[in-house]
C-alpha cells in the first residue's frame, strides 16, 4: 500500500468513522479496509487531470516547472 493511500485512508477514516484508521489495520480491520478501498478509488479518480488542472500549469517554466509545483497547482485547481 502506497504512502498516499495510507494518508487518504487516515483522513477518510477520521471523517467517516470519527476514529483514526491505523496503517497496520489492527485496531479496526473492517473500517480500515473500507478506508483503503475508498482512498484507492479517490486516487484513481484523480489519475486523469481535468482541463482546469492542466490549465493551472500552463506557462510554467524554469524552477516553477518542477513536478512538485505542477502537482500542487493541479491539486489546488481540483479543490476549487
Amino acid at each position: 500500500m502506497s504512502e498516499m493511500v495510507k494518508r487518504i485512508a487516515r483522513v477518510i477514516g477520521c471523517q467517516t468513522w470519527q476514529e483514526m484508521c491505523t496503517t497496520d489495520k489492527a485496531a479496526h480491520p473492517e473500517a480500515c479496509a473500507r478506508c483503503c478501498y475508498a482512498a484507492q478509488a479517490a486516487i484513481a479518480a484523480m489519475r486523469e487531470p481535468t482541463e482546469a488542472m492542466v490549465e493551472a500549469c500552463d506557462g510554467m517554466t524554469g524552477d516553477a516547472a518542477s513536478p512538485y509545483e505542477h502537482w500542487m497547482r493541479m491539486i489546488d485547481a481540483a479543490l476549487k
